[in-house]
């Protein structure tokens, strides 16, 4: 059975989450960014807030 790449977790992931930044495997109580400590969550929360500030910013003329 393949793991859940997460630390020490022993869940099998049948039900799997694909990380799409670090693309390592995830059960589903890990699949998300934060839930994983993914190595990229840093920069892409810094991308998506940078977006979104633009396109507020955009909207307010």
């Amino acid at each position: 059975k393949k793991l859940c790449h997460y630390k020490s977790c022993t869940n099998p992931h049948s039900i799997i989450g694909d990380c799409t930044f670090c693309f390592k495997k995830f059960c589903t109580r890990h699949r998300l960014l934060e839930a994983h400590d993914c190595e990229h969550y840093r920069d892409v929360k810094n991308d998506y807030h940078e977006r979104n500030a633009k396109q507020l910013h955009s909207q307010q003329t």
